[in-house]
């Protein structure tokens, strides 16, 4: 976990990073997520070829488990305009309740 944590500042300030988080399960303080996203995939694959995610790499074989690894491409990101449009289509009758 520490050596994870002190990673989290200079991933966060690398070139196309938009976020970089950390969380630990409050039930099983073993059982940690990493989260980063980028603004391109140009700029995540230059992470992955770095230097700083080869010690995310080092941090993952020191696990106590084999880590779980996932990586989500998002095309879209939608917000308020979204629930708006949903709950609007309620109105109209389509509504699940």
């Amino acid at each position: 976990m520490a050596m994870l944590r002190s990673l989290v500042g200079p991933v966060s300030v690398s070139r196309g990073c938009l976020k970089c988080r950390l969380f630990q399960n409050v039930l099983d303080e073993n059982m940690v997520s990493w989260e980063e996203e980028w603004r391109t995939r140009d700029d995540l694959h230059r992470h992955i070829r770095s230097r700083l995610y080869r010690q995310i790499l080092v941090a993952l074989d020191l696990a106590s488990e084999r880590p779980e690894v996932c990586f989500e491409h998002v095309s879209d990101r939608l917000g308020m305009d979204l629930i708006a449009s949903v709950r609007s289509d309620r109105k109209s009758g389509s509504s699940d309740l």
